[in-house]
């Protein structure tokens, strides 16, 4: 649905980042900023440097208790395989495990 109504190409690593990085800041608003490190049509590094659920931990003191590792990572896996089964995730640094940034790497394999 995103894809086409932004009329985002996601047939490799970057348009599969660049369909991912719209949902996000349009799921929890321009506060979710990113990096891009890496950025090839095999592969993409791509560093959120600031995240609004982190943010919130921060402000209410629950940085300790507060960590949505799981679910973010879900919920980016399961966006991925609904817009190109081809391209994977890993996630190699999460602010909320204690990372300066979460980072994310796309993988496009045909």
């Amino acid at each position: 649905m995103i894809k086409e109504a932004f009329n985002i190409p996601v047939e490799d690593a970057v348009g599969a980042a660049n369909l991912i990085k719209v949902a996000a800041v349009l799921g929890m608003g321009p506060e979710c900023t990113d990096e891009r490190i890496e950025e090839t049509r095999e592969r993409v590094v791509q560093r959120w440097v600031k995240c609004p659920f982190i943010e919130r931990a921060k402000e209410m003191g629950a940085t300790d208790k507060h960590d949505c590792y799981s679910g973010c990572t879900a919920w980016t896996e399961a966006g991925l395989k609904a817009i190109n089964p081809k391209v994977t995730i890993t996630k190699a640094k999460a602010m909320p495990r204690g990372d300066q940034y979460c980072e994310f790497i796309y993988e496009f394999k045909e």
